[in-house]
């Protein structure tokens, strides 16, 4: 008889205890996934470039490597670990016209010229988006490499005066959801100058 009320007081105080361990982890839990959001929600550190040939300002992660190939501009994001096998990245150039026309004109020349020099691709044109100060006409596409790696590429455009800017982002298909806000945050910053 005494083994069993030894038992039964064990039980009724392990039972009393599950609650407080079920609080404990539930509290460390919330922490947790807390901390998670704090770091998440860090600001980036942003630089600013001007580049007076392409007639554009715009800000960009410091993390991210600024490079130049004749007419064209790109920022390329830093390599993150050994299995990271792309530079995320947006390439930008600009037009200069002989007349101004609409942006949603130069949108519509700039896909059915990416359609003819690439008949395969299924581009989709995408709603008028409001990007910072300037409204751009997206549209976006996959890309396979010869050796099969698969890209996402969502393309925008933007007219000032006879101007017309042209910005091509580009990210492994596995990392587009990830890069598709980072690579609206720089949009949001370009100036045409």
């Amino acid at each position: 008889m005494i083994e069993s009320s030894v038992s039964y007081r064990y039980y009724i105080c392990d039972m009393k205890y599950y609650p407080a361990l079920l609080s404990l982890l539930l509290i460390s839990l919330i922490s947790c996934n807390d901390k998670a959001v704090k770091e998440e929600s860090k600001p980036l550190s942003m630089k600013t470039y001007v580049s007076d040939s392409l007639h554009v300002s715009f800000s960009y992660p410091e993390n991210w490597d600024v490079r130049i190939n004749g007419s064209h501009l790109g920022i390329f994001e830093a390599l993150k670990d050994s299995t990271d096998k792309f530079e995320e990245n947006i390439v930008m150039w600009t037009e200069d016209m002989p007349l101004g026309i609409s942006d949603s004109l130069y949108s519509k020349a700039a896909v059915t010229e990416l359609k003819i020099k690439n008949p395969g691709l299924d581009v989709h044109v995408l709603p008028v988006k409001k990007l910072g100060e300037n409204t751009f006409y997206p549209f976006e596409f996959n890309f396979a490499n010869a050796d099969s790696t698969r890209f996402f590429i969502k393309g925008y455009t933007l007219v000032k005066d006879k101007r017309g800017y042209n910005f091509s982002c580009t990210s492994a298909s596995s990392q587009a959801e990830v890069h598709s806000s980072l690579f609206e945050t720089i949009l949001s910053s370009v100036k045409p100058l």
